[in-house]
Formats: C-alpha cells, sequence, structure tokens
C-alpha cells in the first residue's frame, strides 16, 4: 500500500478571490485528487491519499507524478505546476516515512513557477525478491516467469473503505399546499430516513441524517440520494409535495466533496418538466473516515435562491455500447468430475453494468455465433470516476448462471489530456468494432483452479456529446451492422509452439502426468508419463533428452500491424526503465556515459517506432486512429528532445534527466495498450489422468513473433520462461519456450530451436492373461490396440501419415526404461542409469517390425496393470490373483515431410483431436454399427544431444519473522531447495523463530539442455520452501520463496556472491523472509569446479565460505524493562520473556499487577555476536507469560521490534563508524511509530531526571491549555495555590480561551499572565510536545497466533514500557566493558497523580437519534476509574458545550 499524505502548499501569487485550487496525484497511470479549497497562500489540506499495491511492489523506478491547478479551469491556462518524486527512497527503505518541505512546482517547459507543496510518503511493502516480485496467489514470478492466474475473470476491483455521507435538512420555503404538516423523508443508499414535523409553507428542520458505507469508490457514487417533502406523516397517494434526486457521486465530485446550504427545485414525482412545487435548502458531505467536512458559512438573511440552487449537472456525453454478436460459444459443456455428464447449453444473453447502472440484451437460442445487435446508452461524466465497463455472459432464460465475464479499463480506451501533462491531445472513450474474449470457470475442474476461455463478443463504443435524450437501448440498424462486419481485420492462421525443458514439484500419485497447452478452443497435449521422485521431497517429469513439444494452429484475425507497435513500445519502456534506474545509481563521469547511452538508445528506439508507425496502412477503428495520432505525437517530441539533448553533453544536468526520463517512461507506458486484439490469452493446465489439477495464463502479446525483428517480438518470445501452476498450493514448476506466429512466418522457427524436431506416430498394443496365458482376448472391455489414455485405437497396420507426410523407417518397440527409485540407489546412479537408457534407445531404436507386431518376442518389456481400465503401474499389485491381469506395450514410428515447404513442419500435421470431447468408448450408431477410428495424433520431440553439467551452490544463512500459524513460540525449521529435477533439505533448526543455518547446499549434477549462455541469460528459478519439522514427513509448510541464481560459465571471472533476503509467502500472506545467496556454475569438461576451494565443514555440515558469510561483532544489548500496561484479562503474575537470536532473559514476576504494574527489576544486559549488516539482525521478541493460579504458564501477548538500527548508541572511549553514533530515536516497532526521548552520553542520575521533568513540565505551560503541567510542577517542589486563585484561574482561563478563537495567534496577557494556543490536532501530533512520551518506549503486545496482517492495525492487548540500548564491544581480550548507559533511574513505584481534563466543546457529532440531533454526554476513563454520567447530557444537538472539568 502507498499512502500520501498531502500537508499543504504555498501559491506566492494567491489574492484569496481567484478560483478553487485541489492537487491531482498520479501513480502508475491512477490519478487521485485532493479536496477543493479557496484560494489561498498557503491553504492547508492534511489529506491523505492511497494506492493499493496487491499485485504488484513498489519498484525504483516509480514515481508520483504532482500536478497543482485550478477547479474549474482546463489545462494550461489552470495549471499551476507540478512536479515528479522519485520513490527510491521508500523502497530502499520502507520503514521511514519519505517527507518533502517546499518541493518547488514546474510549468510545462520546467521551469519554476514559484509553487512549492509539503508531503509525506509511506510505504506498506509486500515484498522483494532481488528481481523476483510476489503475486497475490503467494508465488513469485522471475523475470520471464508467469504467475499463477486470477481465480475469476474479473478485473481485480479497488479497495473497499469507508465513507458516511450527510444530509443536513436545513428549511423549505414556498411549499405547495395548503394547512400542510411537511416532513421530510430522506433515501440514503438504502436506508430511509425522516424528519420532525413542522408547521407551515416555510418549515425550519435543521436536522442531520447520517450513512455509513463500506465499499469501493465506484461502488460509492452509483448510490442514490433521494428527498422527498411530504405534506403531512400520513401516507396516501397523494401526500408528495415534490421530490429531488442525485446520485452520490454529483456529491463526491463536488468541490471539496461537499454542497453547502443548496437550494433543491422540488419537483412532481411524475411529471418532472412541470413547474417548481417548492423549494429546499440542504447541506451535502462525502467524508472518508476521520475526515473532517467544514460547511461554508452563509450571512444571516441571505435569501437569494436562485444564486444558490442546485441542478444536477447535466451529463455531457453518453456512452454507447453496441453488442453485435457472439463467437466460440461452446455448445457442449465438458464432462464433470467423477460424473461422467455432459450437457447443451441453454439460452444465453449479454449482460453490461457500468457506473451502477446493469442493462441486459435478449435472451438468445442457443448457438456457436448468437447475434443481438442491440445499443446501450449510459451516462458518463467526465473525468469518469467509474474505471471498468464489466461484461457477463449468461447462461438459461432465467439468467441465473454466468459463464463468462470480460472488463474494459477506461483508462486503456480514454486518454485524459491532464494526465498527459499536454504533451498529447487527449481523447474521448471509443473502442472497436473489434471482439472482446470471455473467461469463465471451467465445468470439469476445481473453481479455485483458474479461467478459460469462454468464447468471446463483438462490441463497439462510441461517445456522443450532448444531453442525453433518456433512452437506455436500442437496436442497431442494419447499415452499422454491416459497416462493423466490414472494418475487422481479415483472418489468418496463426501458429503456437511450445517447448516443454523440464516439469518438476509436480503432484504425485500414480496417475500419469501431461500438460495441455492450447489458444481460445484449439489445444494439444504433451504424452502422459509417470511423476518420478527425486529422492528428498519432490517429483518431476523424466523427459530427460527428449523433450515434448506442442503445436496449436488456429484461425484468428491478422493483428500484426498492432501487437508490432505495442511491443515496440514496450521494448522502449523496458529500456528507458533500466537506464533511468542505472542513471539513478551513478555520479560524475559515469552519470555522463549512461546518460548518453540513455539518450541515445531513446532516439533509436523513437525512430524504430514512428517508422512502424508510419507503414502501418488506415486504421480501421476510431481508437486505431486516435491511439495512432498520440504516438506519433509523443514519439517525435522525444526523438527531438534525444536528439538535441546530446549536443550540450558538456553543460548538461545529468541528474534533472532522471526526473524527465521518468516523465517520459510514464507518457509512454499509457500509451502503450492496445485493448483491441481479440486474440485469448494462452492457456497451459496440467493434467493429471483425465483431471485438470493446475492452470496458467500467458498474455498473447507477450509471446508473438515478428519477422520486423526481436524488438517487435513479445517480451518472452522464444524465452525460456519459468510457470507456476496452481492455486494455493504448488501444481507444477515448468520450464517451456513458447512461439506464436503466423503460420506463413513461421519458417524462422525451427533455426531458432536448439534442438532437432522428431515426428512419430505411436499406438499400444494390449494383452490380458487368461488360464496362465497372454494374448489380445478383449477381455474386461479391453481392446487390443489403443492411445495412451487407453481409448480404442488402431493398429499398427491399419495407421497412415497424415497428408504430405511419409513414414520414416519401420514401427519400433519402446523399451521400458527403469522408473521408480531403489531404497538402497542413489539419485545421481538413477540419473546416469535413465541417461544411459536413453542413449542407447535412440542409438538401437528398440526392435523393429514393418507390421506385424507378433513378430516382437515374449522377452520384451511390458508395462503391467492391475485391472482394466486403471493406470499403469511399473511394478505388478501384490496379492491381485497372483500378479497382473493386463500389460501393454507402445509402438511407435517416425514421420518426415513429402516434400520440403518454406513453412515449419510442426504446424503442416493435421489431424490433431480434443482429447477433452472424445469419449472412452466410441458411441454406437442408430442401426448397431461402430463409426470408423480416427487416426492417432502424431507427436513431436525436441531431441538435445547430451545436457551441460552445471553446480548450484546455495548458502543458507538463516530465515528472519518466520510465522507458524498457531501460538507457538518455537519451530523446528527446515528449508528444502529445489533446481530443475534435484532439492535438497538444510538441517533442523530448533527452538526459534529465526532460525540460523550457516549452510551450503550443493546441489550437483544438475543437468540442462541447450546452450549454456541461453541459461545464464535466463536460468533456472530455484525454490526454496520452508517446513516446520514438527514429526515425521515434509512438516508444516511456512513460506516459500523463488529466487534467480547468479550463473557463471567460466570460473576464472567468478565473483562470490551477496547473501540477499528473499520474502517468504506462506499460507496466509506475508510468512517472514529468507537471507541467502545462490550462484549456478557450469562444470568444465577440465574439471575445473572440482579445483573450487569447497565450503568449509562445521559440525558435519558445510559451512559458508569467508568470502560470502557475513562479519560478526560482539555486541552488548542494555535493557530498559519498566513495566506493563493495559493487559486484558484476569492476568495477575505476569513477567516478560524477551528473545534475541539464540539469547534469551526473563524479567522477575510481577507479584501484584493491580497495584504496582512495573518490575522489580529494571535493567538487564545481553552478550551476543551479530552481523553488522543492519538486514542480516534478527528482530527482537516479546512475550509476556502469566501463571496466576495455574501451575502451567500461560502466553498471554507477543510483539516484536524491528529497525534495530535506531537503538544503537555511542560506546565511550570507542571509536564508531557515523553511522552508529546516533542515539535512539523514533521509528517502526513492529506495527507503529513511537518518539523515544534522546539518551545522553553519560549515565542518568535522578536529580538529571527530575531536572528533565521540570523542564518539560514548564514547556506544557507555557504552551498547552491544560493544567496537567502546574500539577506536576507542584508535586516537585512548587507551592499549590489556594483555592481562591485555582477559581480566578478558571475564569480567567475561558476569557482566554474565547479570545483564542478569534484570534488563532498567540495572545499577551500582561507579564504574569499565560497565552493560550489552541491546535488543530491532538497534542502528540504536535512535534514540540514530542508525542507526549516520557523517558521510555512504548511496544504494542498482540495476541498469540501470528503477526497483524500488513496494511492493518489490530487492537492490542497489552503494551510494554521499557528501552533499548545497542552498541559494540572491544574486541581486544583484557580492554574492560563500558558502562551501562541505564544507571540511577528514578524508582519504579507508582506516584500520587492528578489529572483534570477539560471538555470545552463537541463539532459535527453523527446524529443517533430519528430526529437526526443526538443527546450526547460525557464520559472519561482513565486506568479503572470512569467519570461521567449518562444524565449530564446536552439534549437536542450536534455541536454541545459542556464546559466541564473532570
Amino acid at each position: 500500500m502507498l499512502r500520501l499524505h498531502v500537508v499543504s502548499v504555498h501559491i506566492p501569487g494567491a489574492t484569496g478571490f481567484g478560483p478553487s485550487v485541489h492537487l491531482s496525484v498520479c501513480f502508475r497511470g491512477t490519478s487521485r485528487r485532493t479536496q477543493v479549497v479557496p484560494e489561498e497562500r498557503s491553504p492547508t489540506w492534511n489529506e491523505e491519499l492511497v494506492w493499493s499495491l496487491d499485485e504488484c511492489p513498489l519498484s525504483p523506478t516509480d514515481t508520483l507524478s504532482l500536478r497543482l491547478q485550478h477547479w474549474d479551469h482546463l489545462v494550461p491556462r489552470g495549471d499551476l505546476g507540478g512536479t515528479t518524486v522519485s520513490l527510491d527512497q521508500l523502497v530502499a527503505n520502507p520503514s521511514l516515512p519519505m517527507a518533502r518541505r517546499d518541493v518547488l512546482l514546474l510549468d510545462r517547459w520546467d521551469k519554476p513557477t514559484g509553487c512549492t507543496v509539503t508531503f509525506r510518503c509511506y510505504y506498506t511493502p509486500r515484498g522483494k525478491a532481488g528481481n523476483a516480485t510476489v503475486t497475490s496467489q503467494g508465488w513469485v514470478a522471475l523475470p520471464g516467469a508467469l504467475e499463477p492466474p486470477q481465480s475469476s475473470g474479473r478485473a481485480p476491483v479497488e479497495r473497499k473503505e469507508d465513507f458516511q455521507v450527510r444530509v443536513r435538512i436545513i428549511q423549505a420555503r414556498q411549499l405547495q399546499g395548503n394547512d400542510i404538516r411537511p416532513v421530510v423523508k430522506v433515501l440514503i443508499g438504502k436506508r430511509y430516513f425522516r424528519t420532525r414535523s413542522r408547521t407551515g409553507n416555510n418549515p425550519y428542520f435543521n436536522e442531520v441524517f447520517c450513512q455509513n458505507f463500506h465499499e469501493t469508490p465506484e461502488q460509492l457514487v452509483a448510490q442514490p440520494i433521494r428527498i422527498q417533502v411530504l405534506r403531512s406523516q400520513n401516507l396516501c397517494t397523494k401526500s408528495v409535495v415534490g421530490t429531488f434526486e442525485l446520485d452520490i457521486g454529483t456529491v463526491y465530485s463536488a468541490p471539496g466533496r461537499t454542497l453547502s446550504r443548496q437550494w433543491l427545485s422540488l419537483q412532481h414525482p411524475q411529471h418532472h418538466d412541470s413547474r417548481s412545487r417548492g423549494y429546499l435548502q440542504v447541506s451535502l458531505a462525502v467524508r472518508r473516515a476521520g475526515e473532517r467536512v467544514q460547511e461554508q458559512e452563509v450571512p444571516v438573511g441571505d435569501e437569494d435562491v436562485e444564486s444558490n440552487l442546485l441542478r444536477p449537472p447535466p451529463c455531457a456525453t453518453m456512452l454507447q455500447i453496441h453488442v453485435y454478436r457472439a463467437q466460440d460459444l461452446p455448445q457442449v459443456e465438458p464432462a464433470r468430475p467423477y460424473l461422467g455428464v455432459r450437457r447443451g447449453w441453454g439460452k444465453v444473453a449479454v449482460r453490461v453494468s457500468f457506473a451502477g447502472r446493469t442493462l441486459c440484451t435478449r435472451v438468445m437460442l442457443p448457438s456457436a455465433n448468437p447475434e443481438w445487435n442491440e445499443v446501450f446508452f449510459f451516462p458518463l461524466r467526465l473525468p469518469p470516476i467509474c474505471e471498468e465497463i464489466q461484461l457477463d455472459l449468461l447462461r438459461g432464460s432465467c439468467r441465473s448462471k454466468v459463464l463468462g465475464t470480460a472488463t474494459i479499463h477506461l483508462s486503456q480506451i480514454y486518454q485524459d489530456p491532464e494526465e498527459l501533462q499536454g504533451v498529447t491531445p487527449g481523447f474521448l472513450p471509443c473502442f472497436g468494432p473489434a471482439f472482446l474474449p470471455l473467461y469463465g470457470p471451467r465445468p470439469d475442474c476445481a473453481r479455485d483452479l483458474g479461467v478459460d476461455y469462454r468464447g468471446r463478443v463483438l462490441l463497439e463504443i462510441r461517445t456522443s456529446e450532448g444531453t442525453p435524450d433518456g433512452r437506455q437501448r436500442d437496436i442497431v440498424a442494419p447499415v452499422d451492422v454491416e459497416r462493423a462486419q466490414q472494418q475487422l481485420l481479415p483472418p489468418c492462421q496463426w501458429g503456437l509452439c511450445g517447448v516443454f525443458y523440464s516439469a518438476t514439484m509436480v503432484p504425485e500419485g500414480p496417475d500419469p502426468l501431461g500438460f495441455e497447452l492450447g489458444i481460445g478452443h484449439d489445444s494439444s497435449a504433451t504424452p502422459l508419463s509417470p511423476p518420478l521422485f527425486d529422492g528428498n521431497l519432490y517429483h518431476h517429469l523424466p523427459w530427460h533428452g527428449d523433450k515434448p513439444v506442442v503445436a496449436v494452429t488456429s484461425s484468428w484475425e491478422d493483428n500484426c500491424c498492432r501487437w508490432d507497435t505495442l511491443n515496440l513500445l514496450r521494448t522502449l519502456c523496458r529500456r528507458l526503465e533500466r537506464n533511468t534506474a542505472e542513471l539513478r545509481r551513478c555520479r560524475g563521469d559515469t552519470a555522463r556515459d549512461v546518460g548518453v547511452k540513455l539518450l541515445w538508445e531513446l532516439e533509436q528506439d523513437c525512430t524504430q517506432a514512428l517508422a512502424q508507425l508510419e507503414a502501418q496502412t488506415t486504421p480501421l477503428t476510431a481508437l486505431d486512429e486516435q491511439l495512432r495520432n498520440s504516438r506519433r505525437l509523443l514519439l517525435r517530441h522525444l526523438w527531438n528532445v534525444a536528439k538535441e539533448a546530446p549536443v550540450k553533453a558538456e553543460k548538461y544536468d545529468w541528474d534533472t534527466l532522471v526526473s524527465g526520463a521518468e516523465r517520459w517512461l510514464r507518457r509512454v507506458a499509457a500509451l502503450a495498450v492496445e485493448p483491441q486484439a481479440g486474440v485469448p490469452n494462452l492457456v497451459l493446465w496440467l493434467l493429471q489422468g483425465q483431471h485438470r489439477v493446475g492452470c496458467a495464463h500467458v498474455p498473447v502479446t507477450d509471446v508473438t513473433f515478428s519477422p520486423i525483428g526481436p524488438d517487435a517480438c513479445g517480451r518472452l518470445c522464444g524465452r525460456m520462461q519459468t510457470i507456476f501452476l496452481g492455486s494455493g498450493t504448488v501444481g507444477a514448476q515448468v520450464r517451456v519456450r513458447l512461439w506464436l506466429c503466423r503460420v506463413c512466418d513461421s519458417g524462422a522457427l525451427p533455426p531458432l530451436l536448439e534442438g532437432s524436431l522428431q515426428f512419430h506416430t505411436e499406438t499400444y498394443e494390449n494383452q490380458t492373461r487368461l488360464l496362465g496365458k497372454w494374448g489380445p482376448w478383449k477381455l474386461l472391455g479391453r481392446p487390443p490396440f489403443s492411445d495412451g489414455m487407453g481409448r480404442e485405437g488402431l493398429p499398427p497396420g491399419k495407421i497412415q501419415p497424415p497428408k504430405g507426410w511419409r513414414w520414416e523407417g519401420p514401427w519400433n518397440v519402446e523399451l521400458q526404461p527403469r522408473e521408480m527409485l531403489d531404497t538402497g540407489t542413489t539419485v545421481c546412479e538413477i540419473l546416469q542409469e535413465l541417461n544411459g537408457n536413453q542413449i542407447q534407445r535412440s542409438r538401437s531404436n528398440g526392435t523393429t517390425s514393418d507390421t506385424d507386431p507378433g513378430a516382437v518376442s515374449e522377452d520384451e518389456p511390458w508395462q503391467s496393470e492391475c485391472f482394466w481400465p486403471c493406470p499403469f503401474l511399473p511394478k505388478p499389485p501384490k496379492g491381485v490373483l497372483g500378479g497382473a491381469l493386463c500389460r501393454r506395450r507402445r509402438w511407435h514410428r517416425g514421420l518426415v515431410l513429402a516434400q520440403p515447404t518454406a513453412v515449419a513442419p510442426l504446424f503442416l500435421l493435421q489431424g490433431v483431436p480434443d482429447t477433452e470431447d472424445t469419449p472412452l468408448v466410441a458411441p454406437l450408431e442408430p442401426w448397431g454399427l461402430r463409426p470408423p477410428l480416427e487416426q492417432p495424433p502424431p507427436f513431436i520431440l525436441c531431441t538435445f544431444p547430451c545436457p551441460s553439467h552445471f553446480q548450484l551452490r546455495c548458502y543458507l544463512f538463516r530465515a528472519l519473522d518466520l510465522t507458524p500459524g498457531i501460538s507457538k513460540t518455537s519451530i523446528a525449521a527446515a528449508a528444502h531447495v529445489s533446481i530443475v529435477d534435484r532439492s535438497q533439505r538444510s538441517r533442523v533448526v530448533r527452538g526459534v523463530l529465526d532460525p540460523l543455518w550457516e549452510q551450503t547446499l550443493l546441489l550437483h549434477p544438475v543437468l540442462l539442455f541447450g546452450n549454456p549462455q541461453g541459461v545464464r541469460e535466463d536460468p533456472p528459478a530455484v525454490v526454496v520452501e520452508v517446513f516446520d519439522q514438527a514429526g515425521e514427513g515434509a512438516g508444516v509448510f511456512l513460506g516459500r520463496c523463488v529466487c534467480t541464481p547468479e550463473v557463471w560459465l567460466d570460473l576464472g571471472h567468478r565473483e562470490p556472491p551477496r547473501l540477499q533476503p528473499h520474502p517468504l509467502r506462506g499460507p496466509w500472506g506475508p510468512a517472514g523472509s529468507l537471507v541467502a545467496a545462490f550462484e549456478l556454475l557450469l562444470e568444465p569438461e577440465d574439471g575445473a569446479l572440482a579445483a573450487l576451494t569447497p565450503p568449509p565443514l562445521r559440525k558435519d555440515v558445510l559451512g559458508i565460505p569467508l568470502g560470502i558469510r557475513p562479519r560478526l561483532q560482539r555486541v552488548a544489548l542494555e535493557v530498559l524493562a519498566w513495566g506493563l500496561r493495559g493487559l486484558r484479562g484476569a492476568v495477575r503474575e505476569p513477567r516478560l520473556e524477551l528473545q534475541w537470536e539464540d539469547q534469551t532473559l526473563w524479567t522477575p514476576v510481577i507479584k501484584d499487577f493491580t497495584s504496582n504494574p512495573n518490575f522489580p527489576t529494571t535493567t538487564f544486559l545481553l552478550t551476543l555476536a551479530l552481523p553488522e549488516e543492519e538486514q542480516l539482525v534478527p528482530p527482537i521478541r516479546l512475550r509476556v507469560w502469566d501463571r496466576g493460579n495455574r501451575k502451567l504458564e500461560v502466553l498471554v501477548g507477543q510483539g516484536c521490534v524491528r529497525g534495530l538500527g535506531q537503538y544503537r548508541c555511542r560506546t565511550p572511549g570507542l571509536e564508531q563508524p557515523p553511522c552508529q553514533e546516533q542515539p535512539p530515536g523514533p521509528g517502526d516497532t513492529g506495527t507503529g511509530s513511537y518518539t523515544v526521548v534522546s539518551m545522553p552520553d553519560e549515565p542518568l542520575s535522578l536529580l538529571a531526571v527530575f531536572s528533565l521533568w521540570k523542564g518539560l513540565c514548564s514547556h506544557l505551560l507555557t504552551r498547552a491549555w491544560t493544567r496537567i503541567a502546574q500539577i506536576l510542577l507542584s508535586c516537585l517542589g512548587k507551592k499549590e495555590d489556594d483555592d481562591k486563585d485555582m477559581e480566578e484561574e478558571e475564569v480567567d482561563w475561558w476569557s482566554k480561551f474565547y479570545t483564542a478563537l478569534e484570534d488563532k495567534g498567540e495572545i499577551p496577557w500582561g507579564t504574569n499572565r499565560d497565552r493560550l494556543k489552541i491546535y488543530g490536532c491532538e497534542l502528540e501530533a504536535v512535534p514540540e510536545f514530542q508525542g507526549l512520551q516520557d523517558f521510555c518506549q512504548t511496544f504494542p503486545l498482540h495476541k498469540p497466533g501470528g503477526p497483524p496482517v500488513p496494511g492493518q492495525n489490530p487492537e492490542p492487548v497489552g503494551e510494554f514500557k521499557g528501552l533499548f540500548c545497542i552498541y559494540p564491544l572491544p574486541e581486544e581480550p583484557g580492554v574492560p566493558p563500558p558502562p551501562q548507559h541505564f544507571q540511577q533511574l528514578p524508582p519504579s513505584k507508582p506516584q500520587d497523580c492528578l489529572v483534570r481534563v477539560y471538555i470545552i466543546r463537541a463539532f459535527d457529532l453523527s446524529p443517533c437519534d430519528v430526529t437526526g440531533l443526538s443527546d450526547p454526554y460525557v464520559r472519561v476513563s482513565l486506568g479503572k476509574r470512569t467519570l461521567g454520567q449518562r444524565d449530564q447530557y446536552v439534549p437536542n444537538t450536534l455541536e454541545p458545550v459542556f464546559g466541564r472539568w473532570k
């Protein structure tokens, strides 16, 4: 979460009579605006703007764009200046807020305008692992890796917030009717309110009604506000005087989200065009939680109704959504798991939702391509408040089931010139005509696995200017239907290719596994194979050197012109982002070189993209034309800037170039969108037998191939990717290469493959045992020949090659590889044996036969199974009729093209059926005859001659902040490291939540096929999973992280890696971090890897080498444990447990917690060795235990102290680095920030403490209006005044208070008088009071069972009062330790104090009565004492004046 606290701005030329101003802030294309305030020299907001970062964490290249503008003026006349602020400081240190004061605002030509802005920015991180980012499902996607898809087809919505809508009914004028007793009835959302009855035609109400909402801003603005004036309380048909209706969006978009003292013209409920039936004065406001809305005061007697008359703002634009037809709707649903029931679709319709309104098309009969040809009208206000247009495909006459959904984002089809800062013109929302893919859950798999393609809808969106005529729907004219059809791009054949290199972390079990890759309804699957155990924890598929290849041919529109331009712009963005990040880190001459490189590459990229835009034909749609014009203007502007800037390289300000490049990057990214492609995403499924157990989506634009060049290709086209399939738990980790190109351009595909393609056809021969003899008896429903899934197939003699292909060689029987591990065989031996079998099979190619399978010897290996159609087992089961009853073996034969072609051969294979829709047994014809069997689909392999041998070195240092999820204070932690098909486990560390492993794991050999240079560019992912080894088995899963190793192909240039923290993701979200480093070393043929220095051996495990292991330092931790506060429940004898690293200290038990909650002993000392780097230091853990009357202690609360750098103090007599010479200060303590009083260098004495207290109290006496300081001074020696003087002071206090309300400045009251100042916030927020903290710091304690969720502030169960001081100890032996800091402290016994709380008045209370008023009273609680009675209330008011002191 990113939070921006806008404090104030300074406008030097403000006169106080100009138009209102507001601040607009843009982050990643999403704009937020502050309230509109009157133009002053120093307007103040103190308003917080929030952006959600659930899907994408903050990166060093992210920026905030701030722009100060007049409310009712357009750009550029109303522009007061803007600036761009980098957020790299928040990424580097998320625990500290980024505060900026008086930041200068610039105009469009980067010249100062004189205006400044002051703000603070806060960042709640979601995790970062080197180059990896954490996704919402908990996976980490590497560069080139793809995260699991969303569990639904809907786009992620904005975060819900707390709002309050406030309606104040003031008075009415000129109500029609005789002898009426008017009552106002108010509808806010779905709740009704009613005022009290008045008398006459000009009644005065002054009643307030409030309604709370917990919704997103888009949902809130669509809620209605309906105000009715009734003649009396009696309900009848003719009792309504007049009505007025508006939505909350009208109030939300008003300046300050407030409409103050506006007159409403009441209309007839059925005839809105009739004359006014009276006027009603109201005040409307929308405010967020904790936000106060100020009403504008109107002079008394101002009866000018016309000037303050509220008219609903006319909707100047109308959004027209044309729904023409659907395409590719499946006619038959897939069979449900375990049921085998298939049913056809019912009637279908399309539902469109926007801005709280929902319209639905007619219901059409079942068809694959139904046509509606309807248009919907939605009012649209610019700039739009709602971002999404939602489309749902419904099934059934009652339209109760949603089959698929799609979302159109207005930010992609509409450009606000304000966000583009005047560089390119904006345009109104427009789209198509183009197809929009729909996604929804499959009926044959679980809903949480993902969504699949369910068809697409032909849409068109237009925006017409002018007032709407009230229509909601209409029929599209036939001429427009024909025009929309002509504007579609011509279709062409597309080829999708996928080469699967490895699959690991797959589900275990006897069922064979495979992968299905598809686009739309066209798909192809790899051959099924049983998973193989790696000897440690995981399973993988034994593909070895023969990698399965899938090829899919489908027909879609030719979107090459759109995709080429889009990928060129994205390539420009990636290079500009990379160069900007590098320039930000450089200084001096290095910055000049990087800056020149940035401008040169920007010029080249702009030239290439402009050439592509100029070569495009006439745009087909309005959005194509608008995007093309905007892109050309922007690229020409950037080309001119990049062309002219290097001429002034000697005197060019490279620091200014960073902010300029960030603005360029934001503008290009806003135009690097293409919503009109109409081609669905690629879907990758994990198949387990006949079930789908995992899913992943790949954007189609990321894998497209272009003949223009590599910059026009997708970022993942032909590159090795790591894809995680599954949801909640890992279904599989797949390394795959993907291509998508037109079939006519596929001739360049085979040279890009690192291996050689081989094409085969296969069939399985099945036999059953009868009376001890094997033969094709067709028992148990078993056919003599079948495919890999057991469906009936053709014998080898009847299988024909596809059209255009011929056989290569005779039919061969595949030798049975060893697929199970023996208990006494190591993993390396198994891998060598499997590799040897693979090489032998490629040489001998098995036993051959032309057509007759009976010519094969009975000694050939067979695969056994128990009963048909159970999956085949590698070993016959025991105890089933003496052995297996069925067996099978695989026949295969090679295929080659009959004639060479310019098209890739893998896209010329025909007859690839959909395995999903093929039944196990062919249905009977009506006359009892079976249809002819289909030819088996060919399969493709990419064969590699031999693998490259690598060694993975994993340096596991420690884990931080592990969260077991239950009330456990210690765990037995172990880490499992996996790469490709190898995995190992670390040693088990028990007793702590921050386990210290200090271990090196060597995974050797890691066999990787392909070019080693490709491994360096796209290294395989290293997955580390942390478990709690509570018992037998793998243990309880705690968290997972995905890391990228450093690849070294030349050991002579190897550099030791650095330990980095990698965030762990657990079942409930963030689960701590792992401090580790990884490197992947290529094993050369000369044996240089063996000569590399091995890691040191420590305690029977390999330790971390000195060059990588962090340097340790002896430090002392002084603990000032003062006491406990606010513990809930019947706590009697609590004590504190403090744990840091592997050391633990216990405080003495507090014998009587009720009378004295302080510890009898307050100072403690710990000595231990810690890393010098702050990010490697574990936090301090606090636990409070209560013994009470039980023999066993109970954990009451726990806390965690992070950011320990703020507690590092200076050691007397020792040289310390400058960064460690700071005293403790404010910082993060786990869940909040607290202010700490700076400790002096010398020990504190009792007199010094009393002196500090006197100084603080004197300061409070001269600055605050309270009497607390005076009472404290009297307790420290000052004589107390008599009662008569106190009464005079009270009277004088009221005089000063009311005078201070008139003049906010300081008022002199004579030489012996105090000065009174009223603050607009709580005293803890005033910097000069230092948070009203004493010399101790407050640490919150939370319930046992895990830390609070990030972004939330749960209520603590207690507090710990204390302080810490950390300083290094001398390394030389014999040097005496330095003196301790916490000495001669004041006594910890309770002191008697008198606390006075002055209750003056309250403002803007929420009404609690049906009358819109309240009867407020005050109740003050301090400790266990409560003052204030319910009968001491102030009746019928929302702004009571109490005038009491407690």
